[in-house]
């Protein structure tokens, strides 16, 4: 059995091979990252009599592409954590760092390993393609970023106000309705240069031919606006061409976006990780791929820069280790999802609209003794004290018309980075709606934060009628964060 040990670092490799008993079959020797160079080492290690097996450290980015090769040439290869070579026999590794003592060192460990060693399979393979495609993913999304606001400028000059009447989401093949509309109708002359009813008949036969769903109060909402609108250029062939030309490169765009996308979910759907991350609350078949894409470099570097110690604890206590790493993981895709969320809603693709009917009866597990001013002869009758007492100090104001008691899982919520479920709604004489989150004198939940913030998000982009409040019973965590606060506001609206 033949040890081919290799020492990686960036421009070059250091490859020594032993067998057993410190035969040297190949002193150590120098091999630079090359197509060519790396073929001439596979087939220099294929041509040795005997099995060879190649052991390398998965330390950084360089050591992938070397592996990747020497596999698809027929070798058996072994990408080993670096803290199994550096505690292997004298600890002598990184105590004095030379390529060709650590090229030697990589095989000795090789062989006193040999029946422990793992073969690097296609799943490697499949990790490096999924991370490589990611990080295609990602500098997709930011030039399709630019992209479409550039087509936003350019559009708010020929077309003004048009985007912000078309929501629907990106198909599959990376088309999106408003962008093939404003290929086709790139200027107002181009809607209201006729009837309304020429343009409907135009709209419908665009959206037959798109398959796009059509509606004729779409078409009269378009129509208006076109009627209405106030456009700094003329309808000329060079805006003609400029708004094209950019609807164009925004589709190709999308379309790559798209294509990655699918092919990220694919790859990932064969590794054995993929059903656990599909399983975290809020990762769906785009998020999931992209975990899954650095989760394995995340645990490289801590398992990596753990000492001794460390190593044999998280040996005997796998599972605590384990739920560190999820919780970490679960922590930075919060972060990230709001992140996220904040992106798209500054930059309109995620908008506040009208998507809840209070039912007209409600069945509540447990309901309340009568309150005055219920929405429904019986609410949720889960309040404790404090929020009782809210409630009572609400119903006392003149102007508060009805209260409603949200049942958690089924009634209203604010969907957004996260789901969340308020408390109560108020609703105002003057037609206003109150949402209402009480936390009582003792509490102070983790998310209240990530709940204020939402709600925050929500009453800015609600409209005039609809406010948010999260009130605690005994200080002040924004302008209405007292219960006196909260009712002192409530009295004027």
């Amino acid at each position: 059995m033949n040890a081919a040990g290799i020492d990686v670092s960036g421009r070059k490799s250091t490859v020594a091979v032993l067998r057993p008993f410190g035969e040297v079959i190949k002193l150590p020797f120098d091999v630079p990252h090359s197509a060519e160079e790396l073929a001439s080492l596979a087939e220099q290690l294929k041509s040795i009599e005997g099995e060879t097996r190649v052991v390398m450290e998965h330390t950084g980015r360089y050591y992938e592409s070397i592996a990747k090769v020497l596999h698809e040439a027929g070798l058996y290869v072994s990408a080993v954590n670096p803290l199994l070579i550096k505690e292997y026999g004298n600890n002598s590794l990184r105590k004095v760092k030379t390529d060709k003592a650590d090229a030697m060192k990589i095989a000795k460990y090789a062989l006193d390993n040999w029946s422990e060693l793992r073969d690097y399979t296609p799943m490697d393979t499949i990790r490096y393609d999924l991370k490589t495609m990611n990080r295609q993913f990602q500098l997709a999304i930011k030039q399709k970023t630019a992209t479409a606001n550039n087509l936003i400028a350019l559009q708010e000059q020929s077309f003004p106000g048009i985007r912000k009447l078309f929501d629907s989401p990106v198909r599959s093949d990376g088309t999106q309705k408003w962008v093939d509309f404003t290929r086709d109708f790139w200027h107002t002359d181009c809607v209201r240069s006729g009837s309304l009813n020429a343009f409907t008949e135009r709209y419908r036969k665009w959206c037959k031919r798109n398959r796009y769903q059509f509606s004729t109060e779409k078409a009269a909402e378009v129509y208006a606006l076109a009627k209405s609108a106030v456009v700094l250029v003329q309808k000329t062939s060079v805006t003609k061409t400029l708004v094209q030309a950019a609807a164009d490169r925004l589709t190709a765009i999308s379309r790559s976006v798209e294509t990655y996308r699918s092919e990220m979910n694919k790859l990932a759907s064969q590794l054995p990780e993929y059903s656990v991350v599909m399983e975290m609350y809020g990762v769906g078949e785009s998020l999931g791929p992209q975990l899954m894409a650095e989760i394995r470099d995340y645990v490289h570097r801590i398992v990596g820069g753990m000492t001794e110690d460390e190593l044999t604890a998280m040996e005997t206590a796998i599972p605590t280790y384990a739920r560190k790493i999820k919780d970490k993981i679960e922590a930075l895709e919060a972060v990230y999802r709001e992140k996220k969320f904040k992106q798209l809603l500054d930059a309109g693709k995620i908008v506040c609209r009208e998507s809840y009917t209070l039912p007209p009866v409600i069945t509540p597990s447990k309901a309340t003794d009568v309150i005055p001013k219920s929405l429904y002869e019986a609410e949720a009758d889960d309040m404790n004290s404090e929020e009782r007492d809210c409630i009572d100090a609400g119903v006392a104001l003149d102007n508060v018309k009805w209260w409603h008691r949200i049942i958690e899982n089924k009634g209203f919520l604010l969907n957004g980075y996260i789901n969340h479920y308020p408390d109560f709604l108020m609703m105002t004489n003057a037609g206003r709606l109150v949402v209402l989150e009480y936390k009582g004198g003792d509490r102070d939940n983790s998310n209240s934060r990530e709940k204020l913030e939402l709600g925050r998000q929500w009453d800015a982009h609600s409209g005039e009628n609809y406010r948010y409040f999260m009130v605690f019973k005994n200080r002040e965590v924004n302008a209405n964060g007292t219960m006196d606060r909260f009712i002192e506001v409530m009295r004027v609206l």
